[in-house]
């Protein structure tokens, strides 16, 4: 279950871990709609919007990019067709009518006009990218995301040898705005995305 401000930035999103404390890894997450959503969003944000807000919160990006960016910041308007189009380069738009919802959206400068690219409202009447009903999903340490079922996970323990369920430990977590950030960067640059953000800090 999220929570949302009136202002649309308070939202926290609850989600459940299963952790295997013999190796002090996540098995799995289950997830309803709206964490699903904020994954599946990430995919829409333009990567110049993703640098800029991990620069901007003190996340480590890796140089390249950063170098790339800073070449737009430095250099004079007078090198580019108009000072809108540096403008267009240092705060990307993103389109609002899917992304309103969104945990880092109010960081973005919406962009009203896209909808040929993102869908609009009257194709995506409901908020988000999945259906609104009350299934889970399983969401891999990696991010792989499947529908959820008890033979899934079944198949999970068995995969990571795991003999008894008393070394299964279940884990409530909230995704908060710092957490989507770090959900963020770890996405970009790590295969155990839910182990690094949620239990390497213990």
């Amino acid at each position: 279950m999220s929570s949302l401000s009136g202002n649309g930035i308070n939202v926290n999103i609850r989600l459940k871990l299963l952790i295997d404390k013999n190796s002090n890894k996540v098995l799995c997450g289950e997830a309803g709609k709206d964490f699903v959503d904020f994954l599946f969003g990430l995919l829409q944000f333009p990567l110049g919007c993703i640098v800029g807000l991990l620069q901007e919160n003190k996340a480590l990006v890796s140089v390249a990019f950063s170098n790339i960016l800073q070449s737009v910041q430095n250099l004079e308007d007078s090198f580019f067709p108009s000072p809108t189009v540096k403008q267009s380069l240092l705060e990307p738009g993103v389109d609002s009518s899917q992304l309103d919802f969104h945990l880092l959206f109010p960081k973005f400068k919406p962009l009203y006009h896209s909808s040929q690219y993102f869908g609009s409202p009257s194709q995506n009447p409901t908020k988000g990218y999945i259906k609104e009903d009350n299934a889970k999903y399983m969401v891999m340490d990696s991010l792989n995301i499947t529908p959820w079922s008890d033979i899934s996970l079944l198949t999970l323990i068995n995969k990571f040898n795991i003999r008894e369920f008393s070394s299964v430990e279940e884990k409530n977590v909230v995704v908060n705005f710092n957490k989507s950030l770090e959900l963020l960067k770890a996405s970009l640059e790590s295969e155990t995305v839910l182990t690094d953000v949620f239990l390497r800090e213990e």
